[in-house]
């Protein structure tokens, strides 16, 4: 860091033993401290003769949190940056989206360097705004937040006849239109309801309009911000925002796992089996999978090759659970798209880090989407962590207006957006140029590593009959997961010879599960036809295609008639 002046930083306590306390932590190279104690009637003057850029309070856990956030309110202090230091510390996802008031809650043993830095120094790359769905009660926690942390800013909802919106000063509701308020002063919703929260600053009181600051040349706030990407850490992801299923056949594991993330907040759904897994991820887009390798019939394995051959999957991260304690050879068997592989000894807290980890990279690009400026031509990099779909979606609910342009092997192509939604797409290939659905299509298929972001003019006319890009991305990634099916289908049916690895087959008989045995023995061992499997075993053609699939993959066997080109 270059920058000669230093951020000026007050601690606050209700005694002078806790601003002492608190002060000790703020013992950085980059922060000036000052200590005062929360009540002193001249905190106002004091705060701002001394050019107080951000604070750090603690808690006083003999009085009430709203009795400090009326006491910045009264103060004029609300708009500032607050860390505060409490041992009730679960909202603190909530707060690392926003740049005012509460932006993180941290006990005094956990107040580092680090967490000083993402509060004071990177305000800027946080989005200042959350969105959501409403599913598990996440609406409910949400108002409760605003509500507890004295939050300003405007509330929107969508709900069946309309948007409704509702204008909060300090937590609480000062405007309210298309929605009632219930009893205790929260809107009247149906659930599921989709909602977005856009922080604002409180408007200015008297006593900051009365006041003069001393005349200076050196502005209150650290001169050179650090020059770096924004540092996101596991910490910054969302639970209410992170969609999450995991899967396993032991229902006390299934169960217990579930139970606790959704206790963490996490949006969580449960499979007891790979068959189950395939249905919840082509019914709904899911950020996470958290995927046992160890079942029967269908395997971690199977799911994971099936994943890959889906476009409605390819978004998804994935953390392999294994009740092997070799993990690293299972995340090198899985290959580059598989991201992350504990052992089932893991401690549940250790398993949700990871889970968090996987979210970083889009985290990352959220808030670099939310910092992006109207003029500003962003390159998005690394879009193979992120996933294509996903990051329209991301487009979307960042409301971003412009040009998304790319390149594949041999192709070109643009997609623009207008406040979110997509309105026109256009590609470019050596047989010629298609747009709307099939440039779309093509985008989602190629899978790019990187594009550019650019201002851009939207084009006259409408390519997608106005409908919502999560919408149309659906539509897309449906057609092209039919096709990707019938091919399958298709590959196997029109199989004629098979020729087998013996080595590699007979390691598979004693690995794979009893299904996949079975499978495996008709057709290397009984010489039963692919196209005949399913009559001859009794199951279904699906099963059939994944395990065929599967054993191709692991070069068990060798399939002509067009698997091997699927």
């Amino acid at each position: 860091m270059k920058g000669k002046r230093l951020l000026r930083v007050a601690a606050l306590g209700a005694t002078q033993e806790a601003v002492e306390q608190v002060r000790l932590h703020l013992d950085v190279p980059w922060l000036e401290t000052w200590g005062f104690l929360a009540d002193s009637p001249t905190l106002h003057e004091d705060l701002n003769f001394n050019g107080i850029s951000a604070l750090v309070a603690m808690a006083d856990p003999g009085a009430p949190l709203h009795a400090l956030l009326r006491h910045l309110e009264a103060t004029s202090h609300g708009d500032r940056p607050v860390v505060l230091v409490t041992d009730e510390a679960r909202d603190a996802p909530w707060a690392h989206a926003f740049r005012m008031g509460i932006v993180e809650l941290v006990p005094l043993r956990r107040l580092t360097e680090t967490v000083l830095r993402s509060s004071f120094l990177e305000l800027e790359r946080r989005p200042g705004l959350l969105r959501g769905n409403g599913s598990f009660n996440e609406f409910r926690q949400l108002f409760d937040s605003i509500t507890r942390y004295g939050r300003t800013g405007a509330l929107e909802l969508s709900l069946p006849n309309g948007t409704a919106t509702l204008q909060l000063r300090w937590g609480r509701v000062l405007e309210a239109k298309g929605v009632a308020l219930g009893p205790d002063g929260s809107p009247v919703v149906p659930a599921n309801t989709p909602w977005l929260f856009r922080e604002q600053p409180p408007p200015l009181t008297e006593a900051q309009r009365e006041f003069e600051p001393l005349a200076s040349e050196e502005p209150p706030l650290i001169e050179a911000v650090v020059e770096a990407l924004p540092i996101v850490t596991a910490a910054d992801v969302v639970p209410q925002q992170t969609s999450l299923l995991v899967v396993d056949d032991d229902p006390s594991v299934l169960k217990l796992m579930h139970d606790f993330f959704r206790h963490r907040g996490f949006k969580v759904r449960a499979a007891p089996g790979g068959p189950e897994a395939l249905q919840a991820l082509a019914a709904e887009h899911v950020d996470v999978a958290v995927l046992d390798l160890d079942m029967p019939k269908v395997d971690g394995w199977m799911v994971l090759g099936a994943m890959r051959e889906d476009v409605r999957t390819w978004d998804t991260q994935v953390l392999l659970f294994s009740a092997h304690d070799q993990y690293r050879e299972v995340l090198a068997r899985a290959g580059p798209t598989s991201h992350a592989a504990v052992p089932k000894t893991t401690r549940l807290t250790e398993v949700e880090r990871h889970v968090r980890q996987l979210m970083v990279p889009r985290v990352q690009l959220e808030r670099r989407l939310a910092s992006r400026s109207i003029d500003e031509s962003v390159t998005l990099e690394q879009l193979d962590r992120v996933g294509t779909g996903w990051l329209l979606l991301a487009l979307e609910r960042a409301r971003v207006t412009g040009m998304l342009r790319g390149a594949a092997a041999q192709a070109k192509y643009a997609l623009w957006f207008s406040d979110g939604r997509l309105v026109q797409a256009q590609g470019v290939f050596e047989q010629g140029r298609c747009a709307g659905l099939d440039a779309l299509r093509l985008v989602l298929a190629s899978r790019p590593r990187s594009m550019v972001l650019e201002p851009g003019t939207v084009p006259v006319g409408e390519g997608f009959e106005g409908h919502p890009t999560g919408t149309i991305v659906s539509v897309v990634e449906q057609r092209l997961a039919i096709e990707q099916h019938h091919l399958g289908q298709l590959a196997v049916s029109q199989a004629v010879a098979v020729s087998v690895n013996e080595p590699l087959y007979q390691l598979y008989a004693h690995v794979g599960s009893p299904l996949q045995r079975q499978i495996a023995q008709a057709l290397c061992e009984l010489h039963v036809a692919p196209s005949d499997l399913s009559a001859h075993l009794g199951i279904a053609q699906d099963t059939i295609t994944l395990v065929l699939r599967e054993l191709v993959r692991r070069g068990v066997i060798q399939l002509s008639g067009g698997l091997e080109a699927a």
